[in-house]
């Protein structure tokens, strides 16, 4: 299991993680703890992290479509829009 912890999460909590011998890096460490969800999301994907985070207005993962190249060197993220009554979708945003 590889890690990604957001900036919110305690130095004290990677050291533990490490202890324990988990696949643990964080924003922090790779230069994005400025950078918007969106951005944080894109990197997980391209670098196969899972994201850890005490953020509650992170995005909805759900609503989103991370792509990546098949060498996984250029990602993007998109939202996808559906109505919710009939699951039809009304429209895709790139967002980056």
């Amino acid at each position: 299991m590889k890690l990604l912890l957001d900036q919110n999460i305690r130095i004290e909590t990677l050291d533990f993680l490490r202890n324990l011998n988990l696949d643990v890096i964080s924003t922090r460490e790779i230069k994005l703890e400025r950078a918007e969800d969106a951005e944080i999301l894109v990197v997980a994907k391209k670098l196969g992290r899972i994201i850890v985070t005490f953020n509650f207005d992170f995005p909805d993962i759900r609503h989103f479509h991370i792509w990546c190249d098949e060498d996984g060197y250029e990602c993007g993220l998109s939202e996808w829009i559906f109505d919710s009554n009939t699951i039809n979708l009304l429209s895709i945003r790139q967002i980056f």
